[in-house]
């Protein structure tokens, strides 16, 4: 967003600077019309004043989070997949006294943070490739927090309900239609171990929240475009 912004800023001062220059060479040149194209002028100028105060309020007002973990050995990956492994190949100077840093990793494909893809759960669902742009580049977005039922409820299987979003809706409002839904789990606070981050028991089955309930509902069929699970693989 905020490089986004930096350009729709340059993009619109110099759309400012052209239609200063336009006025200030149309009032230079007489012109039996002049009047009037001075008049245009300034309404356009106005309108780009305006313009640009908005989009510097609107950008101004942004904040950015990070909401991946580092990609490394220790990213959380389910045990019953391959583990993520980085190796450095080269990392120094070369023959020819230019730096080179190479790098080897192995992985799969559902390891640490990442966007899955609907076919992951969906025979004919989208591909990674297959998703339009538009689906998820600057969209509205929601946090849904339930890190406190889960904690209390001591569940760690605790399924996001209904009454989750519908509560989320009376305290802030209705959902945006096509919104991204994040929900926050707090399961974040185990990806340092894996054992407790895929909540393995004793018979190696893995234990974690999810939303079964909440993505099939009216509710998210109607305005969700996304519900983040706290991971995708299942057991």
């Amino acid at each position: 967003c905020a490089s986004t912004c930096a350009i729709e800023r340059t993009t619109w001062l110099i759309s400012l600077a052209f239609i200063s220059l336009t006025l200030f060479l149309r009032i230079i040149v007489s012109s039996p019309y002049s009047s009037i194209t001075v008049q245009v002028t300034l309404r356009d100028m106005a309108l780009a004043v305006f313009l640009l105060a908005a989009l510097g309020v609107s950008c101004s007002s942004a904040e950015l989070l990070e909401l991946s973990y580092t990609y490394n050995n220790d990213a959380p990956t389910s045990p019953k997949l391959t583990q993520f492994t980085h190796k450095i190949i080269k990392k120094g100077l070369n023959k020819f006294g230019i730096w080179v840093e190479l790098n080897e990793f192995c992985t799969s494909e559902h390891a640490g943070t990442h966007l899955d893809a609907p076919v992951h759960f969906a025979e004919h669902g989208w591909a990674v490739e297959a998703i339009p742009t538009k689906r998820l580049w600057r969209v509205p977005a929601v946090v849904i927090d339930v890190s406190r039922q889960i904690k209390f409820s001591g569940q760690m299987n605790y399924e996001v309900k209904v009454k989750d979003l519908e509560d989320w809706e009376a305290a802030h409002g209705v959902i945006p239609d096509g919104c991204l839904v994040i929900i926050r789990t707090g399961w974040g606070a185990k990806s340092k171990n894996i054992r407790d981050y895929s909540g393995l028991d004793q018979h190696n089955k893995n234990n974690f929240p999810g939303s079964p309930e909440a993505k099939t509902s009216e509710i998210s069929h109607a305005k969700l475009a996304k519900i983040e699970n706290v991971t995708d693989y299942s057991g």
